[in-house]
């Protein structure tokens, strides 16, 4: 009877096909497998979302348009500040993908935001431009821009890959990607609270909070907007091709 009923336990611990339930190898073998479906399944998603737009964006002054301009066109001309978008395509060297689509965005707010809307779905890269030699000035607009760009709904989405770079290290006053990053997440942390609070203002609902950017329980870091993938480097927008090679670089691995 005892060897019996130790084998009628032993079959009930048991699937019918005769894996164990508690199998911790196959319970982890199973959980892997989990684990890489979603994953392929979260960028084929992403994909099918994006487009092949690049938005460039950033203050006014900040030299946006100079390195559109180089980018697309592949030479170094004196500019205005921008009314309206400016577009053109470009072709990624080496890749049988169709071009990518440059899209620079004027850098003043009003005019930037009236045409953000129309531009932004699908995108697939985000270039921010910040005058890294324009002081804290500089520095609040360009989080301002980065602000109104990380908390929208369709980046949110898509989450495209952000590039953010410091211009102008062709300057005695400019500052390298470390400086600006910290300088950025400061900024970016005053906005929360502002933005929080003139939202619970006007809706009288704390619960406006549940929408900052980044974790509640601490300072902004760019690193909180993971999986959305920010980078940063530095360059000159008006200097030769190699002084923009981590932009070139950088449009190769998002295309």
């Amino acid at each position: 009877m005892d060897n019996d009923s130790n084998t009628g336990k032993s079959k009930s611990s048991r699937q019918p096909g005769g894996i164990a339930i508690k199998d911790p190898v196959m319970v982890g073998v199973f959980f892997s497998i989990v684990v890489v479906f979603l994953t392929i399944m979260y960028f084929y998603i992403r994909n099918k979302k994006r487009g092949r737009s690049i938005i460039i964006v950033g203050p006014s002054e900040a030299g946006k348009t100079a390195i559109f301009i180089r980018i697309g066109f592949g030479k170094d001309v004196d500019t205005v500040t921008s009314t309206s978008p400016n577009i053109t395509e470009y072709e990624v060297p080496g890749d049988a993908k169709a071009p990518l689509i440059l899209k620079d965005l004027p850098g003043h707010e009003k005019v930037r935001m009236k045409y953000w809307d129309s531009n932004k779905i699908g995108v697939r890269g985000i270039l921010c431009v910040v005058d890294a030699a324009g002081g804290s000035k500089s520095i609040r607009d360009a989080a301002e821009v980065l602000y109104d760009v990380l908390t929208d709904s369709i980046v949110n989405s898509v989450k495209p890959d952000i590039l953010i770079f410091a211009n102008k290290q062709d300057l005695p006053t400019a500052k390298g990607t470390k400086v600006i990053r910290l300088q950025l997440e400061r900024e970016i942390t005053t906005l929360r609270l502002t933005k929080s609070a003139s939202l619970e203002s006007i809706s009288g609902n704390s619960s406006a909070s549940s929408k900052m950017l980044g974790r509640l329980d601490r300072d902004f870091e760019f690193d909180q907007l993971y999986p959305m993938k920010v980078e940063f480097a530095e360059g000159i927008g008006n200097g030769e091709e190699a002084d923009l090679k981590v932009i070139f670089d950088w449009l190769q691995k998002v295309a």
